[in-house]
């Protein structure tokens, strides 16, 4: 009898959701990623599925609908970290590890007048977000006019 593949197995092991997405019902890490033994070690399964070759400007799989456990190739593609959290910000809305929208961000660089501590109080943000916001350290990309 011939050994199944590697696809075979990591088919074996999936199921469809209703969002479209492939989610592995095997062994995961702590953050979600389904992890498999293949070529003698452990290996995260959505790198096995990701199309094409990672490369050293493009070394990581991406995941376009914010689940780790999935394996669609469709939902995966390879990209670098900046990449990662540019999309994520922009699919989410907000900005990777903060608790305000773009739009807000935008009025915070723009628009917002008063004492940062104020403005800070009204957007549940601390006055240093704010700091960061106005000076360009954080939310780089936003250009003036892209809200009206």
């Amino acid at each position: 009898m011939k050994e199944k593949t590697i696809i075979d197995r990591i088919m074996d092991n999936i199921s469809v959701c209703d969002n479209g997405c492939w989610e592995w019902q095997g062994n995961k890490t702590r953050n979600g990623y389904g992890r498999i033994h293949y070529e003698g070690r452990k290996q995260f399964v959505h790198r096995i599925m990701t199309p094409g070759k990672p490369t050293e400007e493009e070394p990581y799989s991406l995941h376009s609908c914010d689940n780790p456990a999935c394996c669609r190739p469709e939902h995966l593609s390879w990209g670098n970290n900046s990449r990662n959290t540019k999309e994520k910000r922009d699919r989410l809305g907000t900005h990777a590890s903060q608790k305000i929208t773009r739009e807000d961000a935008y009025k915070i660089k723009f628009l917002e007048k008063g004492l940062q501590r104020e403005i800070a109080d009204r957007y549940g943000i601390s006055q240093m977000q704010v700091s960061l916001i106005r000076a360009g350290g954080t939310w780089r990309d936003l250009e003036y006019g892209e809200y009206k």
